[in-house]
């Protein structure tokens, strides 16, 4: 209800686009702790939400996290295999991608939208907990393009054009881990690794 109140709002305004954040907040089969006792949405949710939109003319996106902002499944003994550090997922887990794929093919089959927003923004510690103890040290911006590489396989298995938050690129290009610099030059380097079809946000 509180959705539909905010699509009032926006139709008025003139809106033509909602994106809706979600975290954890998706009610996942075969995962009962993903989003447990925190209010998640189920596919029928979703559906509602976007019939409702697009009664209005407006597209809604779904805004996952699938690489940080992970710590509210992740105290979770269900999530210990996909589990790095407390807030980021295993990378080089089949069992991470195959988690993946279920909550990027479940938000794929509730929206009417094709495009698809993936997060990977603060994954601050990534490769520093359990990944570390299982294939040593590697470089975080290595450990992120792989991981990128098999997220995006996923992606296109659904048909869908991605946009990511984009402070993983600017920090690992600013020399101290800054975000917002205005002397911030991404390296032709690093550009190349940029997905040609994401969407830099």
């Amino acid at each position: 209800s509180s959705i539909k109140r905010v699509l009032d709002h926006l139709a008025l305004m003139g809106y033509t686009m909602m994106m809706l954040y979600t975290e954890d907040v998706v009610k996942l089969e075969d995962h009962p702790y993903f989003g447990y006792m925190r209010g998640r949405y189920t596919t029928e949710d979703f559906r509602a939400i976007d019939d409702y939109a697009y009664e209005y003319g407006i597209e809604v996106i779904p805004c996952l996290e699938l690489y940080g902002h992970m710590e509210k499944y992740l105290i979770w003994g269900e999530a210990f295999r996909i589990k790095d550090t407390e807030s980021v997922l295993m990378a080089r887990e089949e069992k991470t991608f195959e988690f993946l794929d279920k909550l990027i093919g479940t938000a794929a089959s509730c929206f009417r939208s094709r495009r698809i927003h993936v997060g990977m923004d603060e994954a601050f510690d990534m490769g520093r907990g359990r990944f570390l103890t299982k294939h040593g040290y590697v470089p975080p911006f290595d450990i992120f393009n792989e991981y990128m590489d098999r997220l995006m396989e996923i992606v296109n298995k659904y048909g869908l054009s991605p946009m990511m938050w984009s402070d993983m690129y600017f920090r690992v290009s600013s020399g101290n881990n800054r975000y917002y610099g205005e002397d911030i030059e991404i390296p032709p380097e690093v550009a190349a690794k940029i997905p040609q079809n994401m969407e830099l946000i």
